[in-house]
């Protein structure tokens, strides 16, 4: 089996999310109140952002190889801790099992998508296909994650945890190791490489804010699902099939990219911020269930689309701290995101937070995109080769 082949199982595993339709449902069942809930969630989206960028430049020193590997281990012991709470300890506890979860995330991000550029043999076309391949596998795991918590809330968890394992194993099987010599041996000079080759290149910039922007409200809209689903009454079996379907969606996305990568970027970013005020339409749930739809299609197209331009515009050296930097951007975003909504979804209505979510979006994205748009139209030079 190739190294590739073996990346492309690695990422199919990891996105294996088994336990994201009913997190919010579990806990609250082993006594967590919604306020510790968001609590819990709030924090591990502070560590994941502290650690993100750290944990990037540790792949591009030592090892992109390890770094996921070690990654997918903690991945296994968090999902098992939380699982298998301690009544006694508490929320104490459940802190524990996040931390775990967000550490072993943060060494994946990143590292994962440097080293499947360092084994594919042409990453352009490779990484929609893994993309379509992990969307798959993750519309399977989500139905199946939302069926299963109906016979007991903890087997989605379990099966996330046998999920992780397994991308633990096969990544520790891949033989590709890269040539330590082109690399500097200095952490800190790896970080500050990183942050200058950004600082440096307007298009890097913008990619990465496009990024951000998308990226932001995907990452925070499904610890969202959860109180959506109830507005519009969607059955609980259902609560892992809704959002398995849009996993699809975002990998037809990926499709779309591979067979027109040169689709024009404003057209497909105005339909993204229409779609995301409409699922705030929870008076039609057909219309609120269709949005998130289109949403995901767009959001896989732009996902593949600019997550190739970022490899193309950056140089190995510093590929998993400058991708792990976007990760950060898009965690940072996310939190503030459940930050907000934390603040004022008790004084406005859900529908009209997706609103502002949908303007702010058009708003913050409209610059990065139209400097993107105009370099990609210009006939020297490409975004993919910057």
């Amino acid at each position: 089996m190739t190294d590739f082949r073996k990346m492309l199982f690695v990422k199919v595993l990891y996105s294996s999310g088994f336990w994201l339709p009913t997190m919010v449902l579990y806990l609250n069942s082993r006594g967590i109140s919604t306020p510790e809930t968001l609590f819990l969630l709030g924090m591990y989206y502070i560590v994941a952002i502290a650690l993100e960028y750290p944990t990037g430049v540790i792949g591009d020193l030592y090892s992109h190889r390890v770094a996921i590997a070690s990654g997918y281990a903690l991945l296994v012991a968090g999902f098992l801790l939380l699982a298998f709470p301690i009544s006694t300890i508490g929320l104490t506890y459940f802190i524990a099992g996040f931390l775990f979860i967000a550490l072993g995330d943060s060494l994946v991000s990143g590292s994962d998508t440097a080293l499947l550029h360092d084994v594919s043999p042409d990453f352009s076309k490779d990484y929609p296909t893994v993309q379509v391949s992990s969307q798959s596998a993750m519309f399977v795991a989500l139905s199946i994650g939302g069926l299963s918590a109906t016979i007991d809330l903890r087997l989605p968890l379990l099966l996330s945890a046998l999920a992780q394992a397994g991308a633990c194993l096969f990544a520790l099987s891949i033989s590709f190791r890269r040539d330590s010599g082109e690399y500097s041996s200095n952490a800190l000079g790896i970080a500050l490489a990183g942050l200058s080759s950004v600082r440096k290149s307007r298009l890097l910039t913008s990619l990465l804010a496009i990024s951000f922007v998308v990226g932001s409200f995907f990452y925070s809209l499904k610890w969202l699902y959860n109180d959506l689903f109830r507005l519009i009454g969607l059955p609980l079996g259902w609560w892992g099939i809704v959002p398995g379907i849009a996993t699809l969606f975002a990998a037809f996305g990926a499709i779309v990219y591979r067979r027109w990568p040169k689709l024009p970027l404003t057209v497909a970013f105005l339909i993204l911020v229409i779609a995301v005020p409409l699922i705030g339409f929870t008076s039609v749930p057909m219309l609120s269930v269709s949005a998130i739809f289109v949403g995901f299609l767009f959001r896989g197209y732009f996902d593949s689309r600019i997550m190739v331009s970022i490899n193309h515009a950056v140089s190995s050296s510093v590929r998993a701290s400058i991708l792990s930097l976007g990760s950060f951007s898009q965690r940072l975003g996310a939190s503030a995101y459940m930050f907000v909504g934390s603040l004022v979804i008790g004084s406005i209505t859900l529908p009209t937070f997706l609103g502002f979510a949908g303007l702010f979006m058009a708003v913050a994205g409209l610059s990065p995109l139209l400097f993107v748009n105009r370099l990609q139209n210009r006939p020297d030079v490409t975004v993919e080769n910057g």
